[in-house]
């Protein structure tokens, strides 16, 4: 099972842990970060700027202040990151997705 979502509640985290126990399955926690949150900063503005450009709204107005809710959802997601020691922290390359996904592949598979 792949939860692709933004989990800063532990607790959900740990339901799916022990749901992954119950059903006697292996669970890898992968925390995908940008390598600073100045790239996270970018990465979000060109996924802007690339919806903008194919006519795609892009969710932003839903935030007043996006910088400061990047900034705080990257600290929030580190420090979450550095307290959970079995979480492995998979640092992306924008626009490489073949890559990312080579990577967490072997993340998952403890290679």
């Amino acid at each position: 099972m792949v939860v692709p979502q933004l989990l800063l509640r532990t607790e959900f985290i740990d339901e799916l842990a022990g749901a992954a126990a119950e059903a006697q399955v292996p669970f890898t926690e992968v925390v995908l970060l940008a390598p600073t949150l100045e790239d996270a900063i970018v990465r979000f503005q060109q996924t802007q700027n690339a919806l903008a450009a194919s006519g795609i709204p892009h969710p932003r107005q839903a935030v007043a202040d996006e910088i400061e809710a990047i900034s705080v959802s990257y600290e929030r997601l580190s420090s979450l990151a550095k307290q959970r020691p079995q979480a492995k922290v998979l640092c992306t390359s924008y626009g490489d997705i073949e890559g990312s996904y080579r990577s967490l592949r072997r993340m998952i598979e403890g290679k």
